[in-house]
Protein backbone atom coordinates (compact mmCIF):
# COMPACT_ATOMS: atom_id res chain seq x y z
CA UNK A 1 0.00 0.00 0.00
CA UNK A 2 2.66 2.44 0.36
CA UNK A 3 3.49 5.00 -2.11
CA UNK A 4 6.79 3.90 -4.18
CA UNK A 5 7.16 5.72 -6.67
CA UNK A 6 7.88 9.32 -4.82
CA UNK A 7 10.21 7.69 -3.09
CA UNK A 8 12.07 6.17 -5.66
CA UNK A 9 12.33 9.70 -7.80
CA UNK A 10 13.69 10.86 -4.34
CA UNK A 11 16.69 8.45 -3.90
CA UNK A 12 17.23 9.28 -7.73
CA UNK A 13 17.32 12.81 -7.00
CA UNK A 14 19.74 12.35 -4.12
CA UNK A 15 21.93 10.28 -6.11
CA UNK A 16 21.85 12.69 -9.46
CA UNK A 17 22.82 15.84 -7.01
CA UNK A 18 26.59 14.44 -5.61
CA UNK A 19 26.80 14.18 -1.59
CA UNK A 20 25.65 16.46 0.88
CA UNK A 21 28.84 19.34 1.13
CA UNK A 22 27.17 21.68 3.60
CA UNK A 23 25.27 22.24 6.72
CA UNK A 24 22.36 23.69 5.00
CA UNK A 25 22.05 20.60 2.25
CA UNK A 26 22.12 18.70 5.35
CA UNK A 27 19.33 20.26 7.27
CA UNK A 28 17.52 20.27 3.91
CA UNK A 29 17.68 16.54 3.68
CA UNK A 30 16.54 15.57 7.26
CA UNK A 31 13.90 17.72 6.67
CA UNK A 32 12.97 15.87 3.64
CA UNK A 33 13.73 12.12 5.00
CA UNK A 34 12.84 12.73 8.35
CA UNK A 35 9.20 14.71 7.94
CA UNK A 36 8.28 15.89 4.55
CA UNK A 37 8.44 12.89 2.60
CA UNK A 38 7.54 10.66 5.47
CA UNK A 39 4.25 12.94 5.76
CA UNK A 40 3.12 12.69 2.37
CA UNK A 41 3.69 9.13 2.15
CA UNK A 42 1.56 8.52 4.96
CA UNK A 43 -1.19 10.63 3.93
CA UNK A 44 -1.06 9.07 0.14
CA UNK A 45 -1.82 6.18 2.32
CA UNK A 46 -4.85 7.84 4.43
CA UNK A 47 -5.98 8.76 0.83
CA UNK A 48 -6.37 4.91 -0.42
CA UNK A 49 -7.37 3.79 2.72
CA UNK A 50 -10.52 6.55 2.62
CA UNK A 51 -11.17 5.33 -0.75
CA UNK A 52 -11.40 1.34 -0.10
CA UNK A 53 -12.81 1.73 3.59
CA UNK A 54 -16.15 3.18 1.86
CA UNK A 55 -15.85 0.82 -1.07
CA UNK A 56 -15.26 -2.15 1.10
CA UNK A 57 -18.24 -1.23 3.35
CA UNK A 58 -20.65 -0.80 0.40
CA UNK A 59 -19.65 -4.43 -0.48
CA UNK A 60 -20.02 -5.60 3.55
CA UNK A 61 -23.93 -4.74 3.30
CA UNK A 62 -24.27 -7.56 -0.36
CA UNK A 63 -22.07 -10.12 0.54
CA UNK A 64 -23.29 -12.25 3.58
CA UNK A 65 -20.40 -14.59 3.86
CA UNK A 66 -16.98 -14.30 4.17
CA UNK A 67 -14.91 -12.77 1.53
CA UNK A 68 -11.40 -11.51 1.07
CA UNK A 69 -13.12 -8.34 1.03
CA UNK A 70 -14.51 -8.47 3.99
CA UNK A 71 -11.32 -9.53 5.82
CA UNK A 72 -9.76 -6.68 4.12
CA UNK A 73 -12.10 -3.79 6.00
CA UNK A 74 -11.19 -5.80 9.25
CA UNK A 75 -7.40 -5.14 8.55
CA UNK A 76 -7.98 -1.96 7.73
CA UNK A 77 -10.33 -0.62 10.84
CA UNK A 78 -8.30 -2.62 13.16
CA UNK A 79 -4.78 -2.00 11.87
CA UNK A 80 -4.22 -0.22 8.79
CA UNK A 81 -5.95 3.05 9.61
CA UNK A 82 -4.68 3.17 13.61
CA UNK A 83 -1.37 2.80 12.41
CA UNK A 84 -1.59 5.53 10.05
CA UNK A 85 -3.39 8.00 12.20
CA UNK A 86 -0.63 7.31 14.95
CA UNK A 87 2.29 7.98 12.10
CA UNK A 88 0.22 10.81 11.00
CA UNK A 89 0.14 12.76 14.50
CA UNK A 90 3.83 11.35 15.36
CA UNK A 91 4.96 13.80 12.23
CA UNK A 92 2.23 16.35 12.95
CA UNK A 93 4.09 16.96 16.16
CA UNK A 94 6.67 19.78 15.29
CA UNK A 95 4.22 20.88 12.19
CA UNK A 96 3.11 24.08 12.80
CA UNK A 97 -0.02 25.14 15.19
CA UNK A 98 -2.64 25.37 12.29
CA UNK A 99 -1.19 22.23 10.41
CA UNK A 100 -2.21 20.29 13.34
CA UNK A 101 -5.16 21.37 14.13
CA UNK A 102 -6.24 20.92 10.69
CA UNK A 103 -4.89 16.84 11.43
CA UNK A 104 -7.09 16.70 14.64
CA UNK A 105 -9.99 18.17 12.92
CA UNK A 106 -9.67 15.47 9.72
CA UNK A 107 -9.05 12.94 12.75
CA UNK A 108 -11.79 13.24 14.63
CA UNK A 109 -14.04 12.87 11.57
CA UNK A 110 -12.22 9.94 10.09
CA UNK A 111 -12.74 8.39 13.54
CA UNK A 112 -16.31 9.15 12.84
CA UNK A 113 -16.60 7.24 9.51
CA UNK A 114 -14.53 4.58 10.96
CA UNK A 115 -16.86 4.06 14.04
CA UNK A 116 -19.64 4.04 11.45
CA UNK A 117 -18.17 1.50 9.29
CA UNK A 118 -17.54 -0.71 12.70
CA UNK A 119 -20.82 -0.17 13.46
CA UNK A 120 -22.30 -1.89 10.17
CA UNK A 121 -19.93 -4.66 10.76
CA UNK A 122 -20.91 -5.53 14.48
CA UNK A 123 -24.98 -4.92 12.64
CA UNK A 124 -24.17 -7.19 9.98
CA UNK A 125 -22.41 -9.86 11.46
CA UNK A 126 -23.47 -13.07 10.77
CA UNK A 127 -25.78 -14.73 7.44
CA UNK A 128 -29.00 -14.38 9.60
CA UNK A 129 -29.18 -10.69 9.77
CA UNK A 130 -28.64 -10.14 6.26
CA UNK A 131 -32.49 -11.29 5.98
CA UNK A 132 -33.30 -8.25 7.94
CA UNK A 133 -34.58 -4.72 7.20
CA UNK A 134 -31.63 -3.48 8.60
CA UNK A 135 -29.55 -4.71 5.75
CA UNK A 136 -32.34 -2.85 3.38
CA UNK A 137 -31.88 0.06 5.30
CA UNK A 138 -27.78 0.45 5.32
CA UNK A 139 -27.66 -0.27 1.75
CA UNK A 140 -30.11 2.34 1.06
CA UNK A 141 -27.83 4.70 3.25
CA UNK A 142 -24.82 3.77 1.64
CA UNK A 143 -26.36 4.54 -1.89
CA UNK A 144 -27.62 7.58 -0.48
CA UNK A 145 -24.72 10.79 -1.10
CA UNK A 146 -25.93 13.07 1.17
CA UNK A 147 -26.13 10.80 3.91
CA UNK A 148 -24.11 11.08 6.76
CA UNK A 149 -21.07 8.76 6.48
CA UNK A 150 -20.51 9.81 2.57
CA UNK A 151 -20.55 13.07 3.44
CA UNK A 152 -18.42 12.93 6.31
CA UNK A 153 -15.65 10.59 3.73
CA UNK A 154 -15.92 13.29 1.51
CA UNK A 155 -15.15 15.60 4.27
CA UNK A 156 -12.43 13.68 5.65
CA UNK A 157 -11.41 13.40 1.56
CA UNK A 158 -10.73 17.51 1.24
CA UNK A 159 -9.31 18.13 4.49
CA UNK A 160 -6.91 15.64 3.53
CA UNK A 161 -6.45 17.20 0.17
CA UNK A 162 -5.71 20.58 1.47
CA UNK A 163 -3.24 19.43 3.88
CA UNK A 164 -0.90 17.25 1.23
CA UNK A 165 -1.71 20.68 -1.13
CA UNK A 166 0.16 21.86 1.61
CA UNK A 167 3.45 19.29 1.95
CA UNK A 168 3.40 18.62 -1.65
CA UNK A 169 4.92 22.21 -2.25
CA UNK A 170 6.96 22.23 1.06
CA UNK A 171 8.61 19.16 -0.32
CA UNK A 172 8.98 20.59 -4.10
CA UNK A 173 10.63 23.78 -2.58
CA UNK A 174 12.90 21.81 -0.26
CA UNK A 175 14.16 19.66 -3.36
CA UNK A 176 14.52 22.90 -4.94
CA UNK A 177 16.76 23.81 -2.95
CA UNK A 178 18.90 20.96 -3.19
CA UNK A 179 19.50 21.17 -7.12
CA UNK A 180 22.85 23.16 -7.89
CA UNK A 181 22.67 26.23 -8.85
CA UNK A 182 23.13 26.48 -12.67
CA UNK A 183 25.91 28.74 -13.98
Amino acid sequence: MKIIAPILFFFAFLASCGPAESPERTKILAQISDTLLPAYREMKDLQVIQVKTLQLANSWTVNQYETPSKAELRKIVNEQYPAVKKNINALAASWPLSQKQQVDALFRIQDSCMTTVKDIMDVLNDSAAYYTEIRIQLRLALADDNNELNTNFRTAESRLQKLLGEVEPQLNMAIQQLKPATK
